[in-house]
């Protein structure tokens, strides 16, 4: 936690974002990662053309198993500095994700305790 404090005191407005897709099976685990990590960019990529200030984040993959269909449930926590940018980051998932990204399984919450976030990582 110590090597991200100077990251975090630099953030003016934190927020907890979590970003899904669907549950994937074993075999489709694996791309399905480096699709995720290749949208992040993209996205990151497109406020650099449109000249936007780039997001400043901290970001963890995590990936859940369910038992119960034998199912991988890979997923972004994000600690993204202001409301604006985490919605304009979760608008830009869901658009590239349409089959895969409901906006219920999105959350953004306010990070009143950043570090208490750390669970998540």
């Amino acid at each position: 936690m110590k090597g991200y404090k100077n990251a975090l005191d630099a953030m003016e407005d934190p927020y907890f974002v979590t970003l899904t897709i669907r549950n994937v099976k074993i075999e489709n685990l694996r791309s399905s990662i480096k699709d995720m990590l290749h949208t992040i960019r993209k996205i990151q990529d497109l406020r650099r053309k449109k000249k936007l200030p780039l997001m400043k984040c901290i970001r963890k993959i995590e990936c859940t198993y369910n038992p119960d269909d034998n199912s991988y449930h890979p997923h972004f926590h994000l600690i993204i500095d202001k409301e604006n940018v985490a919605k304009e980051l979760i608008n830009n998932w869901i658009d590239r994700y349409p089959e895969q990204a409901e906006i219920y399984g999105q959350d953004i919450r306010k990070a009143f305790d950043p570090i208490e976030l750390f669970k998540y990582f």
